[in-house]
Formats: C-alpha cells, structure tokens, sequence
C-alpha cells in the first residue's frame, strides 16, 4: 500500500533546501566577501535598474553599437523588491525564495502523480543537492524564476486549472522564445498521454503563437539566456567544470533507476521529460539542465531505492556501494558549493571596479575580456567594446575579431590605432587574463606595450587587478 505524501514530508527537503542553499551564501561571504557570484547577476540588476528611468524595452548604450534589451518578469520583481530591501538583498532573497517555491511545487507535482513518500522525499533531497539547483537558487539568474513559472504552469494545467496555467505561460514568454519551449512541449506531450490533446491543442497553440508574435513585434531575440555554455557535455557535468552540471552519482542512480520496473506514474512521465530536456539541451542550450533534473530526480530516487532493496550476494558490498552514492553525491554539493564561493568576482576585482565608478572619464571605452564585462558596466559604471553577451552578436563580429590583434600585437603603430578607432580609454586586466585567459607570458602583446610610459599609465594596480590609461599623442 502506497503512502501518500503528508504535510509534514513537505517539512524535511525544505528544511535541507534551507540549510543547503544558505550555507552557500555563508561560504560566499567567508571567501569572497559576500559579492554575487558569477556575471550574469549584474547585468540583472542592471537591466533592474534601468525600468525606472528607460522601462521595459530600452537600448543598453553600455556596449559598442548598443543593442534593444528586454526586461523580463524576474527583472520587474528585482526592480519592485529593491525599492522595499535594496538591490544588493533582494538580488540573494529572490532567487532562494524562488527555490523553495519551486521544490514545493516540485512535491506538490510527485504528490499528483501518486509518487510513494519515500520516493518522493529522496527524489527532492537528490535535486536539492544537485549543483544544478545549488547554482541556479544561489545566483540572481532569471533561471530561477522561469523554473518556478514553468513548475506552477504544468501543476495547474495538470490540476486543469487552465485560466491559472494559461497566465503563467504569458508570464514565460518575455524570456526568450526558445524558453518557452519547454513547456509547451511536456504540455504537449502529458495531454497526447492522457488522451486530452483535443481539449489542450487550442490552449497550446494560443501559447506558442503569442510567443512567436511577441517576439516578432518587440524585435528580441529568441533566447533570453545570457551565458549558455557550448559544449553541451562540459556544461552537463560538474566534474568537468560546467557551471550548471550534474553530479556523476546522481546521473548513476537516474540511469540505474530507467531499468527497474516500475508501476508509479511519475517515473513513466520522466521519460517522456527527459527525452525533451535532452533534446533542448543538446542544441539549445544548456539551461535546460535543470527542467532536466527535475525529470531525473524522480528516476534517481527509484534506483537508490531499488538498489538498496536487491538481494546481493555480499551484504557488505551492498552496503559499501549505498555509502558510496551517499557521500559521493554529497562530496558533489559540498565541492560545487565552495566552488561557487570562491568563484569571481572576489574583493579585489570589485575594489578595482569601484575605482573605475569614482575616477574613470566616461567618454570613452573600457577594453577587457568580455567576461568581465558585466561587471564593468554595473559596478563600474563604465562603456565596455565587449561582454558575454556580445558572442551572441552577429554585427560584432568583425569588431571582436579585429580587436583581438591589440592583445597579441607588439606593433606600438597598429595597436593605437586600433584603441583610436574604438575609441578605447582604459584598460581593464584581471589575474584570469594573464594565467591563461587571454596571455601565457608577461612579455606578450600588450602586456610588452605597457612598458611605453608615454602611451599607457597605469592607474590602479592591487592583488593582480591592473587598470591602464591610453594617453592618445
């Protein structure tokens, strides 16, 4: 007899949700002095900062050649919390309230399709320490709300609660049309599996073709994401540095669970979720990792299960494999977790960004490795030529491939030419860029140039961060 899941097995995974995901803010603050992690959550709070002067569609002049920018729903609710907590608290409160939100959601979902307690409650705890949730509930990434808007979308369509379902779709397009996918994908195929396709193709088409249509008339682009990885396999596995990946263990148990046979509901449907989400993955974009993870979840939790119920032949190897899933996937929470807290930007990069803010002449651009991009606009409140999302720029393409002869060049005519033609006033350089990044040794390219005092002056030089000044004769 299957025991349903109770109000009070709701209360352990979000007591361990809480516990995992402030411990990553703690361990920020210890290494990193409490600065958000990673890149995105800065032009987040960019965009956040700019719907009240400019609204929700505005050019961003922050970039060379500028481009339109969308603000979508987590930046509304970052601007509208910042005015009651600040930017800087909401930017960490939205993304943890939205994952706990969203495993509430996800057990409310297990609880529907008839998952057993046990499954269900080992199911939450393998996502919650999942790097995928871990990252994507403790960094301000528009990810976090889109997962929940996507979990509450299916819930109630699946409780056939349309009118909700259908608001929370509208509420998923301002986030790329490609991100609007999913959903009406598993929508798509949870009503051909209940034989309702009939009653649901009009909702479904009514969706699709209004994102298509917005996206048409506003002139965005089809994706909101900001850094999608391209090499899907790197991107897919923590181990191998990807910065929203899975746990080995984890990925173990799911696919040892696909072959136990099983009569619950939930792990048929994960089948037909994971083949979409892999899908998306492979040749979209990474992001879907973590819709993905919610379809494994339920499919790990069963293999964990199952295994410790096979009669093996030598108890203590039983045993010993169990203990080895256990700390393995809890060595992958604790390890991303720290890795995460030690990730940039860290103090001295932001004490050199805050000089950029007080001192720098605003005329002209900032040169830098577009990864630090981001942060250059926001916390330095300067122009950058490039920032992450510019690889995704097709008109900046021949600037980007052009101006990468600055770094590498030792001709002191060329390369002033090329910073008078950008228009180029500083430049922006960080530990990352001459360990591998950009140079492998201090005489090379630029890094030679530097030593003509009568063409760059440096500024600011502290704990490896060095800003130079490009005196124009």
């Amino acid at each position: 007899m299957r025991k349903k899941i109770s109000r009070v097995d709701f209360l352990i995974p979000l007591f361990v949700a809480v516990i995992v995901l402030s411990l990553v803010f703690l361990l920020r603050i210890f290494y990193s002095g409490g600065t958000l992690q990673g890149s995105e959550p800065y032009y987040n709070i960019r965009v956040a900062e700019s719907i009240a002067e400019k609204g929700l569609i505005f050019r961003d002049n922050l970039v060379l050649s500028s481009r339109q920018t969308v603000a979508n729903p987590f930046h509304v609710l970052l601007f509208l919390s910042s005015k009651i907590f600040g930017i800087g608290a909401s930017a960490r409160i939205l993304p943890f309230i939205f994952g706990i939100a969203s495993l509430f959601t996800f057990i409310l979902i297990l609880k529907h399709f008839s998952l057993k307690k046990r499954e269900a409650t080992i199911a939450s705890i393998l996502m919650i320490l999942s790097p995928l949730f871990i990252w994507t509930f403790t960094t301000t990434t528009s990810l976090s709300l889109w997962i929940l808007l996507d979990l509450l979308c299916f819930y109630f369509f699946i409780k056939e609660k349309r009118i909700f379902s259908f608001f929370l779709a509208l509420l998923i397009i301002p986030f790329g049309f490609t991100y609007v996918l999913p959903i009406v994908l598993v929508l798509l195929l949870y009503s051909i599996s209940v034989k309702r396709l009939k009653k649901s193709i009009a909702f479904i088409s009514v969706v699709l073709i209004s994102s298509l249509l917005f996206h048409t008339t506003a002139d965005v682009p089809l994706s909101a994401s900001v850094l999608a990885g391209s090499n899907y396999l790197n991107e897919s596995i923590s181990e191998f540095g990807g910065k929203s990946g899975f746990s080995p263990f984890f990925l173990i148990l799911a696919i040892s669970g696909m072959f136990f046979k099983s009569d619950s509901r939930a792990i048929r449907y994960s089948y037909a979720f994971i083949a979409v989400f892999l899908l998306l993955g492979t040749f979209v974009s990474s992001d879907f990792n973590i819709l993905l993870c919610f379809g494994l979840a339920p499919l790990a939790a069963f293999g964990f299960i199952q295994t410790s119920r096979r009669k093996w032949e030598l108890g203590i190897i039983k045993s010993f494999v169990l203990i080895l899933f256990v700390c393995g996937i809890m060595f992958s929470a604790v390890a991303y977790s720290k890795r995460l807290a030690e990730s940039k930007p860290d103090y001295p990069v932001m004490q050199s960004l805050a000089w950029f803010s007080e001192n720098s002449d605003k005329n002209g651009f900032v040169f830098s490795h577009l990864n630090n991009g981001f942060w250059i606009e926001t916390v330095g409140r300067s122009k950058v030529l490039f920032d992450p999302l510019s690889r995704n720029n097709e008109h900046n393409k021949a600037a980007y491939n052009e101006t990468l002869q600055i770094y590498y060049s030792r001709n002191l005519k060329r390369t002033k030419s090329l910073l008078d033609k950008y228009f180029i006033k500083y430049i922006f350089i960080d530990r990352s860029m001459k360990q591998g990044l950009v140079w492998e040794d201090t005489e090379e390219g630029l890094l030679f140039l530097f030593n003509n005092n009568e063409t760059f002056e440096k500024r600011y030089g502290i704990s490896g961060v060095e800003i130079w000044e490009y005196r124009k004769n």
